[in-house]
């Protein structure tokens, strides 16, 4: 455990090293700056004045599926060249030549990444959190724990882009897992919009659509982020298909992560 650890506490380091790190940083911390502004303006809607804390709620539940999307980005970016790195500059080599496992370096590293990336959103956040309860008194119950439960998210995109990353260039990896999240989300969103009882209320015929098999086995990344959401913005959710959506990533997380540490097991140094 004590090896594991230090492979953990190299990787945090090395991504601390990075400018690509601190650009991402520093374009989060516009973005949540930017936000503030949501909390200040009054709506009307029907000649009624909302109230703040609704406007509270809208606004963090706005906030909350941005950073989770932005941060789930920024994990892609900063493990898509990782393992390539290690076996350029020489410290894949000088990992396998201490009494450390192959599986220990793997997960090490992945792991350091998931936490980095992990401590980033939930800090992103908790501000969010702080901005909201300040600014209209409103305290989100469940909003940090809905970020804890999207780190799940974040596990599966660093496992799948460290995976493609021996097989494939740094930005055609970046760019693979970025197509392949963003139709999960767009499946997933237009099938719970096109089923919305908003759509259904325009049709002359309203009729609810069923998922097709592959919409119900694909990975449910935005599913997880909706049903994290219900837990501060106390709205209904809505599964597709027979297994949560929470299930659905963590299966396919570990599917991939044990993939991904027999294919470096089976790595040549």
């Amino acid at each position: 455990m004590n090896k594991l650890w230090i492979i953990l506490s190299d990787t945090l380091q090395d991504q601390l090293k990075r400018k690509s790190f601190y650009v991402l940083l520093t374009l989060s911390v516009l973005i949540v700056l930017t936000l503030r502004g949501c909390y200040n303006v009054n709506y009307t809607v029907n000649n009624q004045t909302i109230d703040p804390a609704s406007i509270a709620r809208h606004a963090s539940l706005f906030a909350f599926h941005l950073i989770t999307v932005s941060v789930l980005l920024m994990a892609v970016l900063l493990s898509m060249r990782m393992f390539q790195n290690d076996r350029q500059d020489g410290t894949m080599i000088m990992y396998m030549s201490r009494p450390i496992s192959r599986w220990q370096y793997g997960f090490g590293r992945v792991a350091g990444v998931w936490l980095l990336t992990s401590l980033f959103m939930f800090c992103l956040h908790a501000t969010i959190f702080a901005i909201a309860w300040a600014k209209s008194g409103e305290i989100l119950y469940g909003y940090l724990v809905a970020s804890v439960i999207c780190t799940i998210n974040i596990f599966f995109v660093i496992l799948l882009t460290s995976l493609l990353s021996f097989f494939m260039p740094g930005f055609i990896c970046a760019m693979t897992v970025t197509a392949l999240v963003t139709v999960g989300f767009l499946s997933d969103g237009g099938l719970r919009i096109a089923n919305s009882q908003i759509v259904k209320s325009m049709l002359t015929h309203p009729s609810t659509q069923a998922p097709s098999i592959w919409r119900i086995f694909y990975p449910k990344l935005l599913m997880v982020q909706q049903y994290a959401a219900t837990f501060f913005n106390r709205d209904n959710f809505q599964a597709i298909g027979p297994v949560h959506p929470v299930v659905n990533v963590f299966l396919y997380s570990l599917a991939l992560l044990i993939v991904f540490l027999l294919v470096v097991d089976r790595q040549e140094v």
